[in-house]
């Protein structure tokens, strides 16, 4: 951490900025040492079956074979080529690519704002974002102007992260992220290696390489046809001296047979095999580092994903909504249910920060008529989703001054701090029967491929939104947010990609089985993998996978 006063904030001169830069070295991720050609090409010579082949060309020339002798080194020349030539061009698509995907970001450095490479940030500087910027450094938040982030690349939680500087906010931001919507002036803490990207890549990055499958099982075969040759040799010598023979040339013959034993074709059918595979990889643009790779993936018995955004479109739009009086059996008029509809769409309207595809397609409730409905309410204090509490919470002030807190979020967890519910205008007490009906709904919402949400709300005393808006303190989220106002249901559908199901069921004909892991609601996480040919019993959420031992996970 460089920041030590408020000073610190006006940014770096050029000349710390250089000072830093040395001390610290450059913004970027180390790389393994990048082997040149000539080291990529002899890389392709110590494989087992390409050694042994290499000692037979040898055995051959001293015993004047030199047709042999030309054949085998042909074949270790040529499989030697291939395999080089497929390594060096991913290694420069790959370099390509790095080039033209280098992050540019604009710090204070004298006092005014300029434009550099993100590889020449250092802790110290201050940073400005917007939205669709990529974070280039871990820092805090100086000031924010509606900074949402998708932090999903480090922890894969698809809900987008709304970031302030104020007290009660999440206020850290990661390299890596990505700025959703808003602006924000942050200062950059940790650079490079050091920042949380940059632990996860250092951490992979000492993982040690193990052979694939193949590789073993050649490396197996080279020690057998090793052993095979010399048991060969020893016998047809030994033979030959009971025989009589003379030592010598029983030696050399013993050697011919070893040599003519060894299959100098196995290692090049096996490179041009994985060489196709590469192709076809890369025709369906998927870049192939090493050639081995390819039995690797050609090897998978197990596929694990997420379902959000990849088996699903991550495109909302909301398909169910219902209220207590549908739910509970009660008798509704019209004008009462409008009512309890109108409240609903407020909820669904002023508590949302239109942050990701579902708060877009709640904003959408109930039209023009709605959207005037929720303008009445001004928000006076705001208490973030996190992946935690499962559900956000804003305080609001109406026209006629008076304060309520509104909570929208995961079915069960708003329903858990919910201890009454809105019917034709009436507040009722939610008994223990009400509340197994309502969660009955929700399990049939659900059971429909339905995303669920809950709304809920509470008016509270003008002492207690200021006491919060003042303090942001965390401790009076529990209050805030209790005994509140059941106000509905939302189900909301997130189509499955339409190539997800043809693709999952070609795997399924392959012998790979294709597992579900998402933080959403087990019922419509299943719904979901039935649409796209995943069994239910292949749904996994993140609670069900921590509580697994290891013995269980693999």
């Amino acid at each position: 951490m460089e920041f030590k006063r408020e000073s610190d904030y006006t940014g770096l001169t050029a000349a710390e900025a250089e000072h830093r830069l040395t001390k610290y070295g450059r913004n970027t991720l180390e790389q393994h040492k990048k082997k040149s050609p000539v080291l990529l090409f002899l890389g392709q010579f110590k494989d087992i079956m390409t050694i042994i082949l290499i000692v037979c060309t040898g055995i051959s020339a001293f015993m004047q074979d030199w047709t042999e002798a030309a054949v085998m080194i042909g074949i270790v020349v040529v499989n030697a080529f291939l395999g080089f030539i497929q390594e060096y061009r991913t290694e420069k698509t790959i370099e390509a690519l790095r080039s033209m995907t280098a992050l540019h970001a604009r710090v204070l450095r004298d006092g005014r704002q300029i434009e550099i490479s993100a590889e020449e940030i250092v802790p110290g500087d201050v940073v400005f974002v917007k939205g669709g910027d990529i974070l280039p450094a871990d820092g805090f938040i100086i000031t924010s102007s509606g900074l949402t982030v998708d932090e999903a690349v480090l922890t894969g939680e698809s809900a987008a992260v709304e970031k302030s500087e104020l007290a009660g906010f999440d206020s850290a931001v990661y390299s890596g992220t990505l700025a959703i919507s808003g602006s924000a002036t942050v200062g950059v803490t940790d650079t490079g290696m050091n920042t949380k990207m940059g632990k996860i890549s250092g951490m992979i990055q000492e993982v040690k390489e193990e052979s694939t499958p193949l590789q073993k099982r050649l490396a197996k075969l080279g020690k057998y046809i090793v052993f095979a040759c010399v048991l060969i040799c020893v016998a047809v010598t030994f033979a030959g001296i009971l025989r009589g023979e003379d030592i010598i040339n029983m030696l050399l013959t013993g050697i011919s047979l070893a040599v003519a034993a060894v299959p100098e074709g196995l290692p090049a059918i096996v490179t041009i095999s994985l060489a196709l595979g590469v192709q076809r990889m890369a025709a369906n643009n998927a870049l192939v580092r090493r050639l081995p790779a390819v039995e690797t993936l050609g090897g998978t018995n197990v596929i694990c994903s997420d379902k959000t955004g990849t088996l699903t479109q991550n495109k909302m739009s909301v398909r169910e909504i219902r209220v207590p009086s549908e739910m509970l059996g009660g008798k509704a008029d019209s004008a009462s249910r409008a009512g309890d509809l109108r409240m609903l769409s407020n909820i669904c309207r002023v508590c949302n920060n239109l942050s990701d595809a579902t708060e877009q397609a709640l904003k959408e409730i109930g039209g023009q008529e709605a959207e005037a409905s929720a303008a009445e309410f001004v928000r006076i204090a705001e208490i973030p989703f996190d992946s935690v509490r499962k559900c956000m919470s804003v305080i609001v002030k109406n026209k006629q001054g008076e304060f309520f807190v509104m909570t929208k979020g995961g079915a069960d967890v708003v329903l858990g701090k919910a201890g009454r519910y809105i019917e034709n205008g009436r507040i009722k007490r939610l008994d223990p029967a009400a509340l197994e009906r309502l969660r009955s709904c929700n399990d049939r919402l659900a059971s429909g491929a339905l995303r669920v949400l809950a709304a809920a709300y509470r008016p509270i005393r003008p002492d207690e939104a200021e006491e919060y808006r003042s303090s942001k303190d965390k401790t009076k989220q529990a209050r805030l947010e209790s005994n509140l106002i059941f106000a509905g249901f939302i189900g909301l559908m997130d189509r499955p990609r339409e190539e997800v199901p043809g693709a999952v069921q070609l795997c399924a004909d392959a012998g790979i089985r294709t597992i579900m892991i998402t933080g959403d609601h087990k019922i419509t996480a299943a719904a979901i993998a039935r649409e796209v040919n995943i069994p239910a019993s292949r749904v996994l959420t993140g609670e069900e996978i921590s509580q697994m031992s290891d013995a269980e996970f693999e």
